[in-house]
């Protein structure tokens, strides 16, 4: 139960972190006034990242699943 409670807590710190990071510069992309298309790529790259977050998370709930060793384990 604690492994996916830290993965949990992990993940969600991180999307925190990404979404206010990609807020702040859209906000900047946004009073600067860039063009719209950098807007578009700035939301489609904080998505990406978050969806890859949230992708590596489910992975390491599915590792837990399966008793796999700690990849730290192994160093």
């Amino acid at each position: 139960m604690g492994k996916y409670l830290t993965v949990l807590l992990i993940v969600l710190a991180g999307l925190a972190v990404i979404g206010l990071g990609g807020w702040f510069y859209y906000y900047i992309f946004s009073s600067a006034g860039f063009p719209v298309i950098f807007r578009i790529l700035l939301v489609l790259g904080i998505s990406g990242l978050m969806a890859a977050l949230i992708y590596a998370g489910l992975e390491r709930f599915r590792e837990i699943d399966e008793e796999d060793d700690d990849d730290l384990g192994k160093y």
